[in-house]
């Protein structure tokens, strides 16, 4: 859901810090689930069969078979391994018996699919004994964070081979023709075991294309686990410091199964959850009543759709009332990174303009700092700083139950919406302040008569169409902010956009109000959100 101008960046997810409940408890173990989705298995070295769950032990020789989903492993030594979906990654050892003591160890073999990974103690304290294995090459470490990416005929019309990517620290590969380093945000391109080591500036679209930025801006580096312990970092199972995981008995509450449309503080528009047709939108809100976080489903490049969370406020969102809700957050959580976290906690941004009736509802996020995490693809570690009067706008409602009419017209007039802020954030007015729209149903037509207050007045005016792609929404075809206020870069006509949604509240079997974001496009650009009710 925030596609915006920001660039996409696979999900950098999080270093777990290794506690004193991690010491070795048997000689073949190598580490404990801590998220799953989807069926996964462990395959032993038997060939036992046996389900993964949050909690799990896994063990030397077991492989992990991922299926449709994805398994995450904090291992005895506190590194973290993401297997992702459709792969298959085997241990065939691993072994740190609590310090350095030379008998430490990691071989791993990738054979199919991919992983992504952050090394702990093994791979700092004796890097060239960690090793993971394919069928064309074999990678080293010197202590980092990485993303390897096994193809055979699985990804998408890309050539098969080996895609390895390193984003923190510095990687080897080596086959039977060289073996070459691969520094922080650069990845190789290896077609067999006997062809020559491509370098690639950055893997685009197979492995992690930017995490070497993100990482590197965060600053995050292993810790020493005699460290952690001796500050006294206490951690859950998923590596989130106690004091985020929120109190379950909190009276936050979650309100589920809205559509809703966005426009971000850089002027760019987002409503995927409509045109995905998805009515799985979560709106999380404090004590107060106030909306802290959105849980959210947005389509992804190939053709599927994956998971995120954006918020302002940890605490109040992983206090929820919704169990499976806060137990996705948490989870999506796992792979962030720890610093992004605490600086949103540090200057958390803020609701304004907020007003909600029969469930619609419009608001906009100003004056500090979001956090986005999720699924590959989503904006997981970047922050989306806001300064001066900068905002998120927003406009939600319930998702449709039965089909979208195709009949019928209504008219609908201006009910409330946000004050309008710039791009820059130098600026912010009154935003909407009165109009109407007029909605065909059976054409798909509309037209918008609207005045926008902005430092000068607007009028804006143009036919708008009805969206139909999964979704019930509106967008722009051909708008006209009109103005003769001085100061203008565009008197007498700036261009103008619009998208929106019609929330599933009836009559008669029409909805009964349209929400949409709006931008006028001066030079520096005006944005808002506003309903119009029947």
């Amino acid at each position: 859901m925030f596609n915006s101008k920001i660039k996409s960046i696979h999900i950098v997810f999080m270093f777990t810090l290794l506690s004193l409940s991690y010491t070795l408890a048997a000689a073949d173990l190598a580490g404990k689930v801590v998220f799953v989705r989807g069926t996964p298995t462990a395959v032993d070295a038997a060939n036992a069969v046996r389900a993964l769950a949050k909690g799990s032990e896994v063990f030397t020789g077991d492989k992990l078979v991922s299926g449709n989903g994805k398994i995450q492993v904090s291992m005895i030594d506190g590194a973290f391994i993401s297997v992702q979906p459709e792969s298959e990654f085997v241990i065939e050892a691993y072994k740190y018996s609590g310090t350095a003591d030379g008998t430490e160890n990691a071989a791993m073999r990738l054979v199919k699919g991919g992983v992504r990974a952050v090394t702990g103690a093994i791979g700092k304290d004796n890097p060239e004994t960690y090793k993971v294995h394919t069928s064309v090459a074999t990678i080293g470490i010197r202590g980092t964070g990485y993303s390897t990416r096994l193809c055979a005929g699985d990804c998408q019309g890309r050539t098969d081979g080996l895609y390895h990517n390193t984003w923190e620290g510095t990687t080897y590969v080596a086959n039977n023709v060289e073996s070459r380093d691969v520094p922080s945000r650069n990845g190789v391109y290896v077609r067999d075991i006997n062809a020559p080591i491509e370098v690639l500036a950055q893997v685009a679209g197979v492995t992690a294309i930017d995490e070497g930025e993100a990482i590197a801006e965060a600053g995050r580096e292993e810790e020493d686990k005699n460290t952690v312990i001796a500050n006294g970092d206490q951690r859950n199972a998923q590596g989130l410091p106690v004091a985020l995981m929120g109190n379950a008995t909190s009276s936050a509450k979650v309100l589920t199964g809205l559509v809703a449309v966005h426009i971000n503080h850089d002027g760019e528009f987002n409503n995927d959850v409509v045109a995905g047709g998805l009515n799985d939108l979560s709106i999380f809100f404090d004590a107060s009543g106030k909306p802290v976080g959105l849980l959210f489903t947005e389509d992804d490049d190939n053709g599927g759709t994956r998971r995120g969370l954006g918020t302002i406020d940890l605490n109040s969102v992983l206090a929820g009332n919704d169990p499976a809700a806060v137990a996705e957050v948490r989870s999506l959580l796992a792979e962030t990174n720890p610093a992004r976290i605490a600086a949103v906690q540090a200057n958390p941004a803020r609701v304004e303009d907020f007003n909600m009736v029969d469930s619609v509802g419009y608001f906009r996020w100003t004056g500090g700092e979001l956090l986005f995490a999720g699924e590959d693809g989503i904006e997981g570690d970047d922050g989306f700083p806001m300064t001066g009067n900068q905002s998120v706008h927003l406009v939600f409602g319930p998702q449709y139950i039965s089909g979208f009419p195709t009949s019928g017209s209504a008219t609908y007039n201006f009910f409330g919406g946000t004050r309008s802020t710039s791009v820059s954030g130098a600026t912010i007015g009154d935003g909407v302040t009165g109009g109407n729209l007029a909605v065909n149903f059976a054409t798909s037509a509309a037209t918008l008569n609207m005045s926008v207050t902005h430092i000068r007045n607007y009028a804006v005016s143009g036919t708008v169409r009805v969206t139909r792609d999964g979704g019930l929404g509106l967008q722009d075809v051909n708008m006209i902010a009109s103005t003769t206020g001085p100061g203008s870069v565009c008197v007498p006509n700036c261009p103008a956009k619009l998208e929106g949604v019609f929330p599933g509240v009836l009559n008669a079997g029409l909805p009964v109000y349209a929400g949409f974001g709006y931008a006028i496009k001066e030079t520096d650009e005006i944005i808002g959100a506003a309903v119009f009710k029947q």
